[in-house]
């Protein structure tokens, strides 16, 4: 019988076809690579744009809906001289995105500056008492990003005291539901941009918040040097907001990256007031095609990713996706989390690297206690769903009401991972919200979710999000209601047997350094465009051992049975069964290049065992 070490999980084997070895031909790639990229669906014609990924391939940003309208508004405001502010989400989409408006508004001459709302103290988005200030401010024009498409109240508001708002965001319009037909409902807003917006044409529709943010500079025309700094910050969150790794988002992903790493090293010796040559090129859509990151200088750097680059010990390492979501992207939620965003879109904004440090230290630090309270947040969580018996339902709902109300969503998503299913956290409200319970949800493929809270909107004071993430408020007395109903929402067939997709399966002996590199070209990996995953089976386990200070680093020698040898590595839990010397076992992996003390050596990185004996 076999027995799979990670239960719950169906291994499959993608089985789309194509001419692999023509495309291999063409491309001058290894027909494993092109197989990937099948897999992938991606169409031939965009095989060359994806191995190399072109900023002259992005779309033009005045195909987006309201493109026109607010760039002529903000030039309007401009030279009237009037002030405008930009409000954000708490988030690492939501403060990249200030950052990237407010630098390419200075640039044009623009009086403007930022502010984000208090995750515990105002809630999600903007809302009246932002516009309030705003008005006492002097403030003339309102730019929403990463939020706003929901904010009518606001958007109301707004329009009583004279101020012009302009919504950039990302998310799915808000929408009721009549007689099974879709009712959107729209924020009185000057100017709305967002591509999912109904009767957007514009091609890409997945872009985060800070991807709208950047393409509106790009509309603005502002000067190279800013959109090369921004383009660090979109592909920062991008990355980091988990958006779908694919077309526009691929390209602002990988092209940021390059920025990152190329510049990270400025910190050392840059001079804010110095002067620099102006490079020779200048992006714009009627280019040749030339990129703009090929001569960026050190005048292009955010300093404050430097900062955090150097307080999070990252400065002699490459930056990928990995580091940017599980290392540096952390540090930006937590200062959202658990103190003030504000300090990370100040962290974005300055050119003085004594103060970015200073912020990147502090944010550092509260990510290192968010860690710690997440886990013990976690723990109670497992404990209130073995007493409640919910584990067995469609949908988990878990009610922690001392959780901090900013980690609910962290702790969703742990509890999501560990039983594969829809979850939601519950915590209660603070302050002047007392009676009442805030709530993150996380979803699992083929449950979106906020279908699901739609469906139950009557029970809700205030929801949003999207199929896989979504937050809501409600009151604590309609909570056991709330659990009955969403349980009742309709599910697929087999919805909670994860499927891991298998691209090739492949003997380790076919791998080579030239096919690791190949692979390599088509990072980043992330949402949208999974980490290449392969498979073998009847491997002989010649040696296991277990290492590291935590005890959690697995290394193996298998076999093959024509008697070739491999390494291969596994980060294990100890509850996880592990396989021993003299078992025979199958596994998915991809394959890395170890390299230490100057040897470079191919191991595996296993992802999943069955044992067969």
């Amino acid at each position: 019988m076999i027995s799979c070490f990670m239960s719950n999980k169906e291994w499959r084997v993608y089985t789309k076809s194509a001419d692999f070895n023509g495309l291999a031909k063409k491309f001058n790639i290894d027909p494993v690579v092109a197989r990937i990229l099948v897999n992938r669906d991606i169409k031939e014609s965009e095989f060359a744009g994806f191995i190399n990924p072109d900023l002259g391939l992005l779309h033009n940003p005045f195909l987006m809906k309201g493109m026109k309208e607010a760039v002529n508004i903000i030039h309007e405001a401009i030279s009237n001289g009037e002030r405008i502010r930009v409000v954000g989400d708490y988030d690492i989409d939501g403060t990249s995105s200030c950052g990237i408006l407010v630098r390419g508004l200075k640039n044009i001459g623009a009086y403007s500056d930022a502010r984000v709302p208090h995750r515990i103290a105002d809630g999600y988005g903007i809302n009246k008492s932002m516009v309030k200030t705003a008005k006492e401010d002097g403030i003339s024009v309102i730019i929403t990003c990463d939020n706003g498409i929901a904010a009518r109240e606001a958007a109301e508001y707004a329009k009583e005291c004279g101020i012009k708002l302009i919504v950039t965001d990302h998310h799915e319009v808000p929408y009721e539901l009549s007689d099974g037909e879709k009712k959107y409902i729209f924020p009185d807003a000057d100017v709305i941009i967002d591509p999912k917006q109904p009767g957007c044409e514009y091609p890409f529709k997945e872009l985060c918040g800070a991807g709208v943010a950047w393409k509106l500079l790009c509309a603005l025309g502002v000067d190279e040097d800013i959109l090369i700094q921004t383009l660090q910050l979109a592909a920062f969150a991008t990355i980091g907001d988990i958006v779908a790794l694919k077309d526009e988002n691929r390209i602002l992903a990988e092209k940021g990256l390059e920025l990152i790493n190329k510049l990270k090293t400025v910190s050392e010796y840059f001079d804010p007031y110095a002067e620099y040559e102006e490079s020779d090129y200048f992006y714009d859509y009627d280019s040749d095609g030339r990129d703009i990151t090929e001569n960026a200088g050190k005048s292009s750097a955010v300093l404050g990713l430097n900062a955090l680059i150097d307080v999070t010990g990252y400065r002699d390492k490459n930056i990928g996706a990995f580091e940017v979501g599980f290392i540096l992207g952390p540090c930006i939620n937590a200062a959202g989390r658990l103190d003030d965003a504000i300090n990370a879109v100040n962290l974005f904004l300055t050119d003085d690297y004594e103060e970015a440090l200073l912020i990147a230290k502090k944010i550092n630090e509260l990510n290192i206690n968010r860690k710690d309270m997440t886990l013990n947040a976690v723990n109670k969580a497992f404990e209130i769903i073995e007493r409640e018996n919910s584990a067995n339902d469609n949908v988990i709902v878990c009610h922690i009401p001392d959780c901090h109300e900013a980690l609910a969503g962290l702790v969703a998503g742990r509890i999501k991972e560990h039983f594969y299913k829809p979850t939601i956290i519950l915590t209660d409200a603070m302050g002047d919200y007392e009676g009442q319970a805030k709530a993150s949800a996380r979803s699992i493929d083929g449950f979106n979710m906020h279908e699901a809270l739609t469906s139950v909107s009557d029970l809700l004071l205030k929801f949003g999000g999207h199929k896989s993430a979504a937050g809501f408020s409600i009151n604590i007395s309609d909570i056991p209601e709330f659990t009955r109903r969403i349980n009742e929402f309709p599910v697929v067939p087999d919805l909670y047997k994860e499927t891991v997709w298998i691209d090739v399966p492949m003997p380790p002996n076919y791998v080579t350094e030239k096919l690791i590199n190949e692979i390599n070209m088509l990072a980043p990996f992330g949402e949208g465009n999974k980490r290449p995953l392969f498979a073998y089976k009847d491997l002989k386990v010649v040696d296991a051992r277990i290492l590291g200070q935590k005890n959690n680093f697995l290394k193996l020698i298998l076999e093959m049975k024509n008697g070739s040898r491999f390494t291969a590595v596994k980060f294990v839990n100890e509850k996880e069964i592990k396989p021993q010397a003299g078992n025979t076992v199958s596994v998915t992996y991809f394959p890395e290049i170890n390299e230490y003390e100057g040897r470079k050596n191919i191991q595996l990185r296993i992802e999943d065992f069955v044992s067969i004996n």
